[in-house]
């Protein structure tokens, strides 16, 4: 009897100087770590175009037959045939939840053979004359473009003639008034040429939110990758 009071005592006493050390301690614990702030991104391959990578907790896809990557766990995701324009938008945009603009688009232009400019152009080739008529011809297409819809260009910035993972390209950046409600348009436009057709990257937001996505959009222009 006198054993059996010892040990309960003794499991008492052990207990509340266990818990009493767990509440001392209770600052020195390790922070619980939200999941919901975890960057996941994922792996677009693109069949005949390239890849690219994206932030899969704050980008969608958009087209009807290819929602259904969006539930996907894998971190490649690989689409057979390129719609005519694969387009990637804020999350939550499918379900009706988040109406806010960002976009990031990729486009295939069908051409014949010397329509573009080669895909193995190197800026370091180009003599300065070259580089301005590119960049006079490639704004004065989107202008003419804009005019033909009906649509306004708020404001240019220099076009710019760049090199990425290795592809030239040209880079067309503006502000536009949007179509759909009184927020202006920022849209970074990069041209890729590959002789016969040419590959567009597109990536746009709300001029407000810029800084809202700038770091996203370095990363992705980074990360696309052409075959």
């Amino acid at each position: 009897m006198k054993t059996t009071m010892f040990i309960s005592i003794s499991l008492i006493f052990f207990t509340f100087n266990n818990s009493k050390s767990n509440l001392l301690n209770v600052n020195s614990l390790e922070p619980i770590e939200d999941t919901t702030k975890i960057e996941v991104w994922k792996t677009l391959q693109i069949h005949s175009i390239g890849e690219l990578s994206y932030p899969s907790k704050r980008l969608e896809i958009q087209n009807t037959n290819l929602k259904a990557l969006n539930d996907s766990i894998k971190s490649v995701l690989v689409i057979p045939v390129l719609p005519s324009k694969l387009t990637l938008q804020q999350v939550g945009l499918n379900s009706g939840q988040n109406f806010s603009y960002c976009r990031v688009l990729v486009e295939e232009i069908k051409g014949k053979n010397g329509d573009f400019l080669p895909s193995r152009t190197k800026l370091k080739s180009l003599t300065n004359e070259e580089k301005t008529i590119i960049k006079e011809n490639y704004k004065l297409s989107i202008v003419n473009t804009f005019k033909s819809l009906g649509l306004e260009i708020k404001k240019w910035y220099p076009v710019e003639l760049k090199e990425i993972n290795g592809a030239f390209c040209i880079l067309l950046k503006y502000e536009r008034a949007s179509i759909v409600n009184k927020s202006d348009v920022l849209v970074n436009l990069y041209c890729f040429p590959q002789n016969n057709r040419e590959i567009d990257l597109t990536l746009s937001c709300i001029i407000e939110e810029e800084s809202n996505w700038e770091k996203d959009f370095n990363k992705i222009i980074n990360s696309f990758k052409l075959k």
